[in-house]
C-alpha cells in the first residue's frame, strides 16, 4: 500500500505541473493587432478630404509598347554659339555674366589689341588713299571735257580708283573678321586717328550666358573660346537605345523622361534621330530627341531616364482592360487595387498584372471593366489597410 501511495502521489505531481504550464502563451496572436490586415476599410469624412483620394472607372486602353533607356541632355545645338577671340589681346572689360541673356550683336567683352590698331591704321590709309584716288579721277573726268588730257590718262586714273576702293573694302572686312560692326567701321571712319586699340567681343546669336572663361586683365590669344551662348527653352537629349530594342524605335517616336532633380515631373518630346553606327563596347546605338524646356528645369549635362513609346510589332495592339500604374500598391507581396464599394469605403482586390505602356499597366485578372477604383491618394489607403482598421470602421 506504501509503494502504491507513493506512485500515485508522483502522478498527481506530474500532472499538476503540466496543468500550470499550459497556460495562455506570452504571445498569443491579438484580434485587434495593429499591423492586422483587412479586406476592407471605410474612411472619415476628414481623413478622405485631406488624402486626396480620386476615383476612376476601369476600362480598356490601347497598350503602345515602351522601351527604357537612359540618356544624357545638351545644348540645342542649333540655338547656341560660342564667341570666340577673332584676334589677340588683353581683356579690359567683361561685359556680361553667367545668366545674362544678350541679343544677338551685343558687346560681351572689350579686348585691346596692338593688332587691332595695325588694322585700323591699314583701313584710313585705305579711306583716305581712296578719297584722293577718286578726286583724281573727278577732276580727270573735267580734263577730259576740256580736252587737257587724253583718253587713256583718264583710263588710267580710273583704275587708280578702283584699286584704292578695292583696298578699303579689304581693309574694312579685315576690322569686321575683327568683331567691329559697321557703325564701328562708320565711327572710324568719322573720327579718323581718334581711333582706339579696344574692340568688343559680341553674341553670335541671342540666349543666355551660360559659360564665360575671361576675367579682366587676362591675355587672351585668337580664337580662344570666351563666352557661350544658348537658348535652353529647347535641348537636345541623346539616349543609349540597345541592340535588341532598334526594331521598334524609329523617327518621331514620341519620349517621356525624368529625372532626379524633378521626379515628379515628365518631360516630353520627340526622336528626330537614330544613328547608324552600333557601338561595338556597350552594344548601343546612339538617339536623339528634341525635348521642351519652357521653364528652364532641365539642364545640359542631366543624366535622365527616359521612355519611348515603341513600333509595335505587326502594327497597333489591341485594347486590353489596363489601370493607373500609380493605382497598383504592393501588400504583403502582392500587387492590389482599392475597389470602391460604396462613398468612402473601399476593398482590397489583388490583381495579376500584365504588360506596362508608359502610365498604364495591364490587369490580366481580378478586376473587369466598369469597377470603380482608386487611381491616388493610393497610399493612404494602403497605410489605413496595414494598420488593421475594421470593415464598417472609420478612420
Amino acid at each position: 500500500m506504501k509503494r502504491t501511495s507513493l506512485f500515485l502521489a508522483a502522478v498527481v505531481w506530474i500532472l499538476t505541473g503540466v496543468a500550470c504550464s499550459s497556460g495562455t502563451p506570452d504571445h498569443a496572436p491579438d484580434a485587434h493587432d495593429d499591423h492586422e490586415q483587412v479586406d476592407r476599410l471605410t474612411l472619415s469624412r476628414e481623413a478622405y478630404a485631406v488624402s486626396e483620394i480620386t476615383v476612376a472607372t476601369v476600362g480598356s486602353h490601347t497598350m503602345t509598347p515602351t522601351v527604357r533607356v537612359t540618356g544624357t541632355m545638351s545644348y540645342d545645338e542649333r540655338r547656341m554659339a560660342i564667341a570666340t577671340a577673332r584676334i589677340g589681346g588683353r581683356i579690359t572689360k567683361v561685359v556680361a555674366d553667367y545668366g545674362q541673356r544678350v541679343a544677338v550683336g551685343e558687346a560681351l567683352a572689350w579686348i585691346d589689341s596692338p593688332d587691332l590698331g595695325a588694322a585700323q591704321a591699314e583701313y584710313r590709309r585705305a579711306l583716305s588713299m581712296n578719297g584722293l584716288r577718286k578726286a583724281e579721277y573727278d577732276r580727270a573726268l573735267l580734263l577730259l571735257e576740256g580736252q587737257a588730257i587724253s583718253r587713256g590718262e583718264l583710263l588710267r586714273r580710273e583704275a587708280d580708283w578702283r584699286a584704292a576702293e578695292a583696298e578699303q573694302q579689304t581693309a574694312e572686312q579685315k576690322l569686321h573678321i575683327l568683331g567691329l560692326s559697321q557703325g564701328d567701321v562708320e565711327a572710324l571712319s568719322a573720327n579718323g586717328s581718334d581711333a582706339g586699340h579696344v574692340y568688343p567681343v559680341r553674341a553670335p546669336v541671342a540666349g543666355r550666358v551660360t559659360e564665360r572663361k575671361v576675367v579682366q586683365g587676362r591675355v587672351v590669344a585668337p580664337d580662344d573660346e570666351l563666352f557661350t551662348v544658348a537658348e535652353l527653352d529647347s535641348l537636345w537629349l541623346f539616349l543609349q537605345v540597345f541592340e535588341k530594342d532598334l526594331p521598334s524605335i524609329t523617327e518621331g517616336s514620341s519620349v517621356t523622361l525624368t529625372c532626379e532633380s524633378h521626379p515628379d515631373d515628365h518631360f516630353r518630346g520627340t526622336i528626330d534621330y537614330v544613328g547608324q553606327v552600333l557601338d561595338p563596347h556597350s552594344r548601343t546605338v546612339r538617339a536623339r530627341a528634341v525635348i521642351d524646356n519652357p521653364d528652364g528645369d532641365l539642364k545640359p549635362g542631366m543624366f535622365v531616364y527616359a521612355t519611348i513609346e515603341a513600333q509595335a510589332a505587326g502594327g497597333a495592339s489591341a485594347p486590353r482592360l489596363a489601370v493607373p500604374a500609380e493605382a497598383v500598391a504592393e501588400v504583403d507581396g502582392a500587387s492590389v487595387v482599392f475597389v470602391e464599394t460604396e462613398e468612402r469605403s473601399f476593398e482590397i482586390q489583388p490583381v495579376v498584372l500584365g504588360d506596362s505602356a508608359g502610365e498604364w499597366v495591364e490587369v490580366r485578372s481580378g478586376l473587369t471593366g466598369g469597377e470603380r477604383i482608386a487611381v491616388s491618394g493610393v497610399f493612404t489607403l494602403k497605410s489605413e489597410a496595414q494598420k488593421g482598421g475594421l470593415e464598417g470602421h472609420e478612420h
